[in-house]
C-alpha cells in the first residue's frame, strides 16, 4: 500500500503515513457522489456501503489510480447575458405600469353626461373640464364662441316659490246656500270648500244646556271637521239667532269667503269666524282648542257695517266701574284687511 501523497509503501493497516503523514485512504470512508438529477440515484449512493463505489463513483479515481477521488461541489453557474436581459425587461415593464397606472389616477376628469340628449358621455373639443369658463363665464353647455346651448342639452325651468301667501277664500263658483232647518236645535248650510269641494256645515243646540257643536261633511256623507264644546247653550249660523242678541247679517258666508257662527254660553252672544284652507279652516283665535266661551270674539255680533257684502265685527266690553252692573260699555269694531281683523 501507498500513500496517496508521497507515494511512500506503507504497512497494511496504517492510518497515517510514516513519512508525510497524510491519512490513508483505507482510514476515511469516503463515498463519492456523482452529480446526478435522481432522487433514487442519490438514495442508493448514500445507503451504500462504505468503500464500495459505483460504476459512477468508479469513474471518479485519483490520478495514480489508487482509489476514489473526493468530488468536487460543482460551481454555481454564472448569470448568462439571455438571463440578464429578462431581468432588466421584466424591472422596465413594472416601472412603465407602474407610471401608466399614476397617470390615469392623477388624470382630471374631462367627460360630462349631456342631460336630455342622447346619455352618452361627451368631452370639449379642447379636452378641458366643463363649468363657467375664467375667460368668458360661459355656462357648462354653452359654447362661449356662439353663446348658444347645444341642441342635445335639456332645457332646465324653475319655479320661483312666492314669499307670501294669499289670504284663503271660499270658491266663488258656487254661493253659499239659505239656512234651513234640519231637525229641531239642528241648522244646516251648504259652501264650497277649496280642498273638500261642496259640504255642508251644520250646527246643534238645545237652547237651554250644552253641550253644543258643529260638523262639516261631504256630499257622500264623508266627515271632513268636528267640534265640541260643554259650555254653549247657542251655536247658529250667524243671522240665524232671532231674538235680538245675534248677528245681524243676511247669511253666514260673507263676499271674503269667510264663514260666521253665533254662540252663547248663556249670557253674551259670541262670534266664530272661519276661513276655508286647503288644509282645513283658519280661524283668526275665534275657536278655542278648549271649548272655552271667552274667545277673542266673545260679547261681540257680525255686521255688514258700511253695507259692502264684507262682514266686520262688533264687540262690546264693560269697564265694571264701580262695578259691572254700574260700568261704562265700549264698542270697538274690527274689519277684514286682507290678512287678519284688525280695529278699525
Amino acid at each position: 500500500m501507498r500513500c496517496a501523497k508521497c507515494s511512500a509503501v506503507l504497512p497494511a493497516g496504517d492510518k497515517f503515513c510514516g513519512v508525510c503523514g497524510s491519512v490513508t485512504p483505507e482510514s476515511e470512508e469516503v463515498v463519492v457522489f456523482a452529480r446526478t438529477d435522481s432522487v433514487a440515484e442519490w438514495d442508493r449512493a448514500r445507503t451504500s456501503e462504505p468503500g464500495a463505489a459505483t460504476g459512477a463513483q468508479a469513474a471518479s479515481v485519483d490520478e495514480n489510480g489508487t482509489g476514489p477521488a473526493m468530488a468536487a461541489s460543482p460551481a454555481p453557474a454564472p448569470v448568462g447575458p439571455s438571463h440578464r436581459g429578462l431581468i432588466l425587461g421584466t424591472v422596465a415593464a413594472v416601472v412603465v405600469i407602474l407610471g401608466v397606472a399614476l397617470f390615469v389616477a392623477t388624470r382630471p376628469n374631462t367627460t360630462t353626461t349631456a342631460s336630455g340628449g342622447d346619455g352618452g358621455a361627451r368631452s370639449d373639443a379642447s379636452g378641458a373640464a366643463p363649468g363657467p369658463s375664467a375667460s368668458t363665464g360661459a355656462a357648462p353647455g354653452v359654447r362661449a364662441s356662439d353663446g348658444v346651448a347645444p341642441s342635445s342639452a335639456a332645457a332646465v325651468t324653475t319655479q320661483s316659490t312666492p314669499t307670501t301667501q294669499p289670504a284663503p277664500t271660499t270658491s266663488t263658483t258656487a254661493p253659499p246656500s239659505a239656512v234651513t232647518a234640519i231637525r229641531s236645535g239642528e241648522l244646516a248650510f251648504d259652501f264650497t270648500h277649496p280642498a273638500w269641494g261642496r259640504v255642508t256645515l251644520a250646527t246643534h243646540d238645545d237652547n237651554a244646556n250644552g253641550p253644543a257643536w258643529f260638523t262639516v261633511t261631504g256630499a257622500g256623507g264623508n266627515s271632513f271637521f268636528r267640534y265640541d264644546s260643554p259650555s254653549m247653550y247657542v251655536l247658529r249660523p250667524a243671522g240665524a239667532v232671532t231674538d235680538g242678541t245675534g248677528s245681524r247679517v243676511p247669511s253666514p258666508v260673507d263676499k271674503a269667503g269667510h264663514i260666521f257662527l253665533d254662540y252663547n254660553p248663556g249670557r253674551y252672544n259670541g262670534v266664530i269666524i272661519l276661513s276655508p284652507t286647503a288644509t282645513g279652516f283658519e280661524n283668526f283665535r275665534t275657536l278655542s282648542a278648549s271649548g272655552d266661551y271667552a274667545t277673542r270674539f266673545y260679547s261681540g255680533v257680525a255686521k255688514d257695517v258700511d253695507g259692502d257684502g264684507t262682514y266686520e265685527v262688533e264687540v262690546t266690553t264693560n269697564d265694571c266701574t264701580p262695578s259691572c252692573a254700574a260700568g261704562t260699555n265700549s264698542v270697538q269694531s274690527f274689519h277684514w284687511n286682507g290678512s287678519d281683523y284688525v280695529p278699525t
